[in-house]
């Protein structure tokens, strides 16, 4: 009755704690999937309208930071195509090959320039909720919560919130807590209202 939620963050060419190499990434995709596992959103986690094709098991698979290595886009014959070695176009290769695993994910930005492309800003979303992914809230600044004023972590969450509902009319549901740690009061983490625009948060994923 669990259900896994993998966290990743720097997709790239080293190894580390929060470094996973491309290869490892291919592996892990390759590996999930042998053991049975099909992704799902973590919205459907979240309100508990879970599915999976016949024989499989759901697994979520979220990204915190929104480093290059996790998207990009690159220029291709005169079109915009996710780079391959990313972690979104290594995803949307395999699931072309193994249909039943599919490609969903939750990726947790901050701005100004998520994916390091502050000209690509909406087109980059854009492509993501397109392709059934999810953008989750990462806080406006990464701020290390734990020292924050009650006042500043309302500022963090909604800031976020605000950007995307301005840059895509998109409603964040879920917070990635940036270092993993919570702050002092947990009153505003599942809702608040920041520039007199409210924001809500069906959960909260720790790192």
């Amino acid at each position: 009755g669990k259900i896994p939620i993998i966290m990743y963050h720097v997709i790239g060419e080293s190894e580390g704690e929060w470094e996973r190499t491309r290869d490892n990434f291919r592996g892990d995709l390759q590996r999930f999937y042998d053991l049975g596992y099909s992704l799902i959103p973590l919205i459907d986690y979240l309100t508990g309208d879970i599915s999976a094709p016949a024989g499989r098991a759901p697994l979520v698979l979220t990204f915190d930071d929104a480093t290059s290595g996790q998207f990009s886009m690159i220029e291709s014959n005169g079109e915009w195509i996710p780079d391959p070695n990313s972690a979104v176009g290594m995803m949307l290769e395999f699931s072309e090959s193994h249909p039943e695993f599919g490609h969903a994910a939750t990726f947790f930005i901050d701005f100004p320039a998520p994916f390091g492309d502050p000209d690509r800003v909406e087109e980059n979303l854009t492509f993501l909720v397109e392709h059934g992914m999810e953008i989750g809230n990462h806080t406006g600044s990464h701020r290390n919560l734990a020292s924050a004023s009650p006042d500043e972590v309302v500022e963090e969450i909604g800031s976020l919130a605000n950007g995307l509902r301005e840059t895509l009319d998109y409603e964040t549901l879920s917070l990635a807590l940036p270092y993993g740690n919570y702050p002092r009061s947990k009153e505003h983490l599942l809702s608040g209202r920041w520039d007199d625009k409210h924001y809500r948060n069906l959960g909260i994923l720790l790192a």
